[in-house]
């Protein structure tokens, strides 16, 4: 396929409204207030902000100063993690339940990421390796892609994989919701599915081929590791209660 236009800001633009629309129509279905949704959304966007510009300075450190971060190019996979850390904090100085604002506002993360990919896929940016094969994208119009060069379209199959996520984890939780097992564990596998896509999808994308791990697999390496560990230390403490209760 040939591609001779952007929709980037569009793209962009509607993964926002999608991300606002979800949570206001659920929002109710974790016993959540209307100003906890704007309060939520309020901080989760600041940190999606200061997210995806903070993994950009991360990124190209020590080229750009910390005094350059707010002027430097968002990173959506830092976008996607400042999300997350924005519902913690707000959960953290709100005293809000953690486990439904994490499903509340983290469940429509992959989403968001996709959608925004395809605006990627339209203007050329992240784009794949050297590839000839069936679904080749060329560039006529672009100021990030090499033009006139067959491309792995990596930014359509991240897009794909990553709806598949949520549409995955979407069902499970509201699944659990009705009966009332939400819990905390389905947000960690979650960031270890994101982890693990987003660890394999980066080997097609362009500039991996001369490194043995891209930035972008380090933080994955890093998220799926912290998950683990947190779901290890869950299901530990869930024993040791079991171990006590047994034992009175």
């Amino acid at each position: 396929m040939v591609i001779s236009h952007s929709i980037y800001d569009l793209m962009i633009f509607l993964a926002l409204v999608f991300n606002i629309l979800f949570i206001i129509f659920n929002y109710r279905k974790y016993n959540l207030k209307f100003k906890d949704v704007i309060l939520l959304l309020l901080l989760e966007n600041i940190f999606i902000a200061l997210g995806g510009k903070f993994f950009t300075f991360l990124d190209e450190f020590p080229k750009y100063g910390f005094n350059e971060i707010l002027s430097l190019w968002f990173t959506s996979y830092g976008n996607m993690i400042g999300a997350f850390i924005g519902i913690i904090v707000y959960s953290l100085i709100f005293k809000k339940d953690m486990t439904a604002l994490l499903t509340l506002g983290g469940l429509p993360l992959p989403m968001v990421y996709a959608i925004g990919k395809i605006g990627c896929f339209t203007a050329g940016c992240c784009y794949g390796i050297d590839y000839a094969g069936f679904g080749k994208v060329i560039y006529t119009s672009s100021n990030q892609a090499p033009l006139n060069v067959s491309l792995f379209p990596i930014q359509l199959v991240e897009a794909l994989v990553f709806s598949g996520i949520f549409f995955y984890f979407y069902h499970k939780c509201e699944k659990k919701r009705k009966t009332n097992s939400l819990n905390l564990n389905d947000i960690f596998y979650l960031l270890i599915a994101i982890s693990i896509s987003k660890f394999g999808l980066d080997y097609l994308r362009s500039g991996s081929e001369n490194v043995f791990l891209s930035y972008n697999q380090k933080i994955s390496i890093a998220l799926f590791i912290v998950s683990i560990l947190v779901l290890g230390y869950s299901h530990i403490k869930v024993k040791t209660k079991d171990i006590i209760k047994n034992k009175s």
